[in-house]
């Protein structure tokens, strides 16, 4: 490898290991309300999910019905 590469590749780790050191990293209990939202979240979105389900299904099975 050319000596200019090297130096370009050195140069690239260096800038790096520059930006990880910029990094804030949130706090446990942080991470822990925002996983506690969105596993909320998802709870409530799939609970909305089956209701519609449930009731589109009724539906569908009662025009079904009607039609017989």
């Amino acid at each position: 490898m050319s000596e200019k590469k090297t130096s370009k590749i050195k140069e690239f780790f260096k800038g790096v290991k520059g930006e990880f050191k910029k990094i804030v990293w949130p706090s446990f209990g942080s991470v822990a309300k925002n996983t506690a939202v969105v596993v909320a979240f998802c709870v409530i979105i799939g609970a909305l999910v089956w209701v519609l389900d449930m009731l589109f299904g009724g539906l569908f099975n009662w025009v079904i019905s009607i039609g017989k």
